[in-house]
This record gives structure tokens, sequence and C-alpha cells, in this order.
């Protein structure tokens, strides 16, 4: 039987198929995957990190591995105009819902870093994310 390959392959509509599917998976285990870790794990947005990533995290933090969650946006722009919700309000807001996201997932209080850049403005200033990607490098690198 060969591996599935992305986008190709029956849709898994049972246990028994997804069981079979997962039998068949190049990497079965979370030590496969991260080796000894660190996890590091790049979020443009606020709850991307859960959304992308929450079992990896969890695992990782389960078994007691190195996790780094760095939220590269504040989530300020995701309501434009709303009188309800201004941007200093959700950006706040977001960072709140973070926290709590990672008490979930049982992650360590310093697991988070929060890079605090406005939505929208990495994508326009390659060298800047550039600049930034280099710099978690050498932190997650220094943080082993």
């Amino acid at each position: 039987m060969k591996p599935l390959e992305a986008g190709r392959g029956p849709v898994i509509r049972t246990k028994a198929a997804l069981d079979r599917a997962l039998a068949r998976a190049p990497i079965r285990s979370l030590r496969g995957l991260v080796g000894n870790g660190p996890v590091v794990v790049l979020a443009p947005h606020p709850d991307d990190e859960c959304l992308g990533c929450g079992g990896l995290l969890a695992a990782a933090a389960a078994a007691g591995l190195p996790v780094h969650v760095y939220i590269l946006t504040d989530g300020r722009h995701s309501h434009p105009g709303s009188v309800a919700w201004p941007p200093h309000r959700i950006a706040s807001q977001c960072k709140f819902e973070a926290l709590r996201a990672a008490a979930a997932l049982k992650l360590r209080p310093n697991a988070l870093r929060f890079e605090r850049h406005q939505d929208g403005t990495l994508i326009m200033d390659w060298r800047r994310a550039e600049a930034i990607a280099k710099q978690i490098g050498r932190a997650s690198c220094r943080e082993r």
C-alpha cells in the first residue's frame, strides 16, 4: 500500500480509514517530527498558533520539550472601523485570549513572545520581516 499524497486519495470518513491513513504517515511520533526540540512556532496573527499547531504545541508541552511561540502581530486590524472593537481593544483581547489558550495547552507561562507588530506591516517590509526572523532564530537557539 503506498502512502497518501497531499490532495490525492480517498476522503476519510471512518475511524478505520483514518487509522489506515495514519499508519502510512511518514512520521508517526512527536520525537520523529521534532527530535528533542525546541519547537518553534511563528504565528502571523494571534490565534494562528492554536488553530495551526495547537495539537503539536500541547503534545510538545506534555512531553517536556521546550516550546517557543512567537505571535508576530497584535491583531488590531481584524475588525476595521468597528466602534465596539477599536484597534487597541482588539489587540488587548487578542493577547488575553492567546495567554488563556496557552494555559489550556499547558504551555509554560514564558512560552509566548508577543512581537506586537501591527497587522499588515510585515508583508510590506520584507527586510524588517527578515530581520525579525533572524532575531527569533537566534533567540530560539539560545533558549534550548
